[in-house]
C-alpha cells in the first residue's frame, strides 16, 4: 500500500459529499437509473481509500470520466479530482471549514477544538 496524501482524501472526500447532494437531488425526479449509475461510480472510493495504492487515481478518473460520459449534465466530479491543490484548499476547505462553524451554530453547539 501506498501513502494517501491528505489533500487527495481530501478531494474524495469532497466527491462522494457531492455524490451525496446529487443523489438527494436526483430522487424526487426519479432518476433511478443515474441514480444506480451514479452509486455504482463511487461505491467502489471507500475501499480504494482504505488500500491506497498510486495506481488507483488512475482508476477513480477512469470511473468518473465514465459517468461523466454518460451523464454529460451531472456535476463533474473530475473538476475536484483534477483540481490544483491551492484552489482546492480555497474552494472546498475554507467552504468546509465555514459550514462547520455555521452548523454549530444552527444546532446551538459550541465549535469544539481540537487538543492534539
Amino acid at each position: 500500500m501506498d501513502a494517501m496524501p491528505m489533500i487527495l482524501q481530501q478531494k474524495l472526500l469532497v466527491i462522494l459529499q457531492r455524490c451525496f447532494h446529487e443523489l438527494r437531488n436526483l430522487a424526487p425526479g426519479g432518476h433511478l437509473q443515474q441514480m444506480h449509475d451514479l452509486a455504482d461510480t463511487v461505491e467502489i472510493l471507500p475501499a480504494l481509500m482504505m488500500r491506497w495504492e498510486v495506481k488507483n487515481r488512475d482508476l477513480v478518473r477512469e470511473v468518473l470520466a465514465l459517468y461523466k460520459s454518460k451523464y454529460a449534465h451531472g456535476y463533474d466530479y473530475l473538476s475536484i479530482l483534477d483540481m490544483d491543490d491551492a484552489s482546492f484548499r480555497a474552494v472546498f476547505l475554507d467552504y468546509q471549514n465555514s459550514w462547520g462553524m455555521i452548523e454549530s451554530e444552527v444546532n446551538g453547539l459550541a465549535p469544539t477544538t481540537s487538543t492534539d
